[in-house]
């Protein structure tokens, strides 16, 4: 209950300072890796308030004072190895919930940096698709979701396919 408060009154927070979303953020419990590029230190806490449905994310470096906060409207996991975030996101996945995960797994205010192959293994390992997402923060705050990326092929040319669906995204 009190989670659902909380996310109710910060969406209504980022709404009136001009944050908002296009497309559409998973709406039910059922496994799916979301893909976000990193644009600002505040994504972990606008994505545990966009997205309605309980989240965990995959954060590679939390600042206290958002990461408080974002954990008391999701999961917030810290973790800067690749190999422990498949391990991880697998079993988070197992249990049919939502896995946020920043394929640059550091910072990238300036655009989106290289991605590295980790999210797309995961994907294809465990059989769940990706859900591109992008923060937008040239027009104001604006989170935006693409269409599922099947988990086919190989890690490299996943992780291309996911790269230019988030570049085209973001416009």
């Amino acid at each position: 209950m009190f989670h659902t408060a909380l996310r109710f009154s910060l969406q209504h927070v980022f709404r009136q300072r001009g944050f908002w979303i296009e497309g559409d953020p998973p709406m039910v419990e059922q496994p799916v890796i979301v893909a976000c590029n990193h644009a600002t230190a505040r994504d972990a806490l606008y994505l545990s308030v966009a997205i309605p449905v309980p989240t965990t994310i995959v954060e590679p470096a939390l600042l206290p004072g958002r990461a408080a906060l974002a954990r008391k409207t999701c999961t917030l996991v810290q973790d800067d190895s690749h190999g422990g975030v498949r391990d991880f996101g697998a079993k988070v996945l197992d249990a049919r919930k939502v896995l946020v995960v920043f394929p640059e797994n550091q910072l990238e205010p300036a655009g989106m940096g290289e991605f590295k192959l980790w999210t797309a293994q995961l994907s294809l390992s465990t059989g769940i698709p990706i859900l591109p997402a992008v923060m937008d923060m040239s027009d104001g705050r604006c989170l935006r979701f693409g269409d599922e990326l099947r988990p086919v092929g190989k890690a490299d040319a996943l992780t291309e396919q996911l790269h230019a669906t988030m570049t085209a995204l973001l416009g």
